[in-house]
């Protein structure tokens, strides 16, 4: 940084690669404001576009007055044509004839401003003067070469400009104290069992003694020179933290595998068993329920059998009642027809009774010379009411029978009993003898309502009542019978018409404990069914876990000491990763016999740090894939 800080301050680091000079030059450009240049040469990359590259590199620092490092690599120079070329700008700040006629105006127009500030001439040659000036003041080249070989006595011997003009930075070796920084940096976020200290001092031990005691050991007996340098180490630490956490991630998911696939089989024996005990369950009951199914069935078809004839019976007893209640009807409705003819007549009657006044009725008992006509109503009246007249003799030695005294005394002697037995007469067992004995006053054309409505109106109710009485005889007389056949017919309806609720109560009760039954059977069969189909389930699940474990019986036991094997490697894997990063670090340069001593003295370094590693590593079998392995060996490739 205090190179690039100097007006026309330039520098030449030399050391081999990855010794930092370029991360040492990128972080010097950020601290002092600078802009980094460098080429990106190709495989077609020659003397053009070179020079094109250079006008870019001059017009940025010179034109545009920026303050550019411009970093150059010896492995960058395809020529010496190069190298010449920045010999000359290191000199002069200029390469002769890079430019164009057209660029060089092109470059004094644009600095003619800038030149006038600075009080500098505008002639076409001023100003591209006042442009190289420019150019050397804000312009640093950096150039990295290695030591390695004679280029570099060569290059400084031909070009003395490359010594005079920079600022030589000899890069070496890195302290043990920039290992263990750099190591810690980078492994801080790894997850490690053994002491990241421990790890870290093992890799420090690791590229030292590649460093300082293989390569002076390889060059001294092989006659060949090899370096390594901090990128070494760098890539000993990223390949560390990289392969551990990918073998980490390879072998636990692979242990998962095995284990899953273990759990998997001991979880599938165990339900082969569970399924062999379920099915030994499962039978008897199975024979059970199809039993119980099959004695439902035979119950079900017997009982319905009963049932059926139980039905008929009851549909032909419908059949009689409704010809019984038919009949029966038919009677009933021919004697309310008849006694239709009389009824009237006789409630007529009744209700002109039940007006008669009691006043009329004590005026009359107090006639001591009642009219015939009254005489023979009450008579007819007395006659009706079975009253017993009295008997009369006269002088004459003839016999009469007298109701009036006898009406008076006995019949009316109080009037509401009378009212009474008229209207709770029996009619409906009037004697034949009282209808022979009121004939006589029925046949009496002045027996009739009208004739004795002048003497009284209670008469006229009293006559009412024995002409309806004798006129509902004569109706009740033809219906009576009817009505005994009625009776029985109502008598013979009612019995059999109980035997039918009888016979219908006992096929109610068949057809609920039929349909318990079928309902008990509806579960029953569902019962077997879903017992088959468990069984059958069962037996298929049963079937299929037994091929699995059968066709896997021999992979169990594999898979386990896999498991096991794999847990053991998981145990060591730190340690394997370790000698495997230092093999891919370091191992590339170096003859077998080499790798050998390396990779035993790595071992005893990492297990007296406490840190396990297989006891038969083999690079290969680590890393390598055995198939592709195979493929290798069948493809010619050495073992």
């Amino acid at each position: 940084a205090g190179t690039l800080q100097q007006p026309r301050g330039s520098a030449l680091l030399i050391g081999v690669g990855g010794s930092g000079r370029q991360s040492c030059t990128r972080l010097a450009c950020h601290i002092t404001d600078n802009r980094l240049f460098s080429i990106h040469p190709g495989r077609e990359y020659g003397q053009e576009a070179w020079r094109e590259d250079l006008r870019n590199l001059l017009r940025q620092a010179g034109a545009k007055g920026q303050h550019t490092v411009f970093l150059l690599l010896d492995t960058q120079l395809r020529q010496e044509a190069f190298l010449e070329d920045v010999s000359s700008l290191l000199n002069s700040g200029e390469v002769l004839g890079l430019f164009p006629s057209e660029d060089v105006d092109a470059i004094a127009d644009g600095l003619r401003h800038p030149a006038k500030e600075a009080q500098r001439g505008l002639t076409k040659e001023a100003l591209f003067q006042f442009f190289v000036e420019r150019t050397r003041t804000f312009l640093h080249t950096v150039l990295c070469f290695s030591p390695v070989g004679a280029d570099l006595r060569f290059r400084l011997r031909k070009f003395p400009t490359l010594v005079n003009c920079c600022t030589i930075d000899w890069y070496s070796v890195w302290p043990q104290e920039a290992l263990r920084a750099v190591g810690e940096s980078v492994l801080q976020d790894v997850d490690l069992e053994a002491e990241h200290g421990s790890v870290i001092e093992i890799f420090q031990a690791m590229h030292q003694t590649v460093r300082d005691v293989t390569i002076p050991r390889f060059r001294s007996e092989m006659r060949t020179d090899t370096y390594i340098t901090p990128t070494s180490f760098l890539n000993l630490l990223t390949t560390f933290k990289d392969l551990l956490a990918s073998k980490l991630q390879e072998l636990t998911h692979l242990k998962e595998r095995y284990d899953v696939g273990l759990k998997q089989l001991y979880s599938t024996e165990k339900q082969v068993d569970e399924m062999t005990t379920q099915l030994e369950e499962l039978k008897p009951n199975l024979v059970v329920t199809a039993k119980a199914t099959a004695h439902l069935i035979s119950t079900i078809e017997k009982e319905n059998i009963e049932a059926e004839k139980t039905r008929t019976v009851v549909a032909v007893q419908e059949k009689e009642c409704d010809k019984k209640a038919a009949a029966a009807k038919a009677i009933k409705d021919e004697c309310e027809a008849q006694l239709e003819e009389a009824m009237p007549a006789l409630e007529a009657a009744i209700k002109a009774v039940s007006q008669i006044s009691k006043k009329e009725l004590s005026e009359i008992r107090s006639l001591q010379a009642p009219s015939d006509k009254i005489k023979r109503v009450m008579e007819a009246v007395c006659v009706c009411l079975e009253e017993q007249p009295k008997r009369v003799v006269d002088p004459n030695g003839k016999v009469t029978y007298d109701y009036w005294e006898v009406m008076k005394k006995r019949v009316m002697a109080d009037t509401n009993v009378f009212i009474d037995r008229l209207l709770n007469y029996d009619k409906e067992n009037i004697k034949e003898s009282v209808i022979e004995k009121i004939q006589p006053y029925i046949k009496d054309k002045n027996f009739k309502p009208d004739q004795v409505k002048t003497l009284s109106t209670s008469l006229v109710g009293l006559c009412q009542w024995v002409i309806a009485l004798e006129r509902f005889y004569r109706v009740n007389k033809v219906v009576k019978p009817k009505k005994e056949m009625l009776a029985e017919a109502d008598r013979e309806f009612n019995e059999i018409n109980a035997e039918l609720e009888e016979k219908k109560a006992a096929l109610a009760s068949v057809d609920q404990r039929l349909q318990t039954l079928k309902q008990t059977l509806d579960i029953n069969v569902k019962k077997k069914e879903d017992l088959e189909r468990e069984f059958e389930l069962t037996e298929l699940k049963l079937t299929r876990a037994k091929k699995l474990t059968e066709g896997l019986g021999g992979e169990k036991h594999r898979w386990g000491e896999l498991s096991v094997a794999i847990g053991e490697n998981l145990s060591v894997v730190e340690g394997d990763v370790l000698l495997s990063s230092g093999v891919i670090a370091y191992f590339g340069p170096f003859t077998n016999p080499y790798r050998t001593d390396l990779l035993h003295q790595w071992t005893d370094l990492a297990r007296s740090k406490g840190i396990a590693t297989s006891a038969e590593y083999t690079f290969a079998e680590f890393l390598g894939d055995p198939i592709n392995i195979q493929q290798w060996h069948l493809q010619g490739l050495p073992s």
